[in-house]
């Protein structure tokens, strides 16, 4: 069973509608219709992920710093300068890369 949608006229399968935006210079990333709650479904479904990543991540760092309290600030101020680089680099890749690459 294929999804069929209209485009110009003619009714033609998704993935061929998708191809022929391509060919037309248009990037389709998400396709969601025109339900808003679909659209608001997946929205959620993404906010949910990136938080669910940067709880992972924020425990890590967390649990590693901990590991080396030894009572002064050192261990706390190494890993700000540690994730200030990371996202300084994140950034910086992001910034140069596609999202398509």
């Amino acid at each position: 069973h294929r999804l069929r949608v209209e485009v110009e006229g003619h009714l033609v399968a998704l993935a061929q509608a998708v191809r022929d935006l391509a060919g037309r210079g248009v990037r389709v990333k998400v396709i969601t219709g025109d339900n808003r709650y679909v659209a608001a479904h997946v929205a959620g479904t993404g906010a949910a992920i990136l938080g669910m990543v940067a709880g992972v991540f924020g425990a890590v760092i967390g649990g590693l710093i901990d590991r080396r309290f030894d009572g002064t600030i050192t261990p706390l101020a190494i890993g700000f300068l540690v994730s200030s680089v990371a996202a300084s680099l994140s950034w910086r890749w992001a910034a140069t890369h596609d999202a398509d690459d």
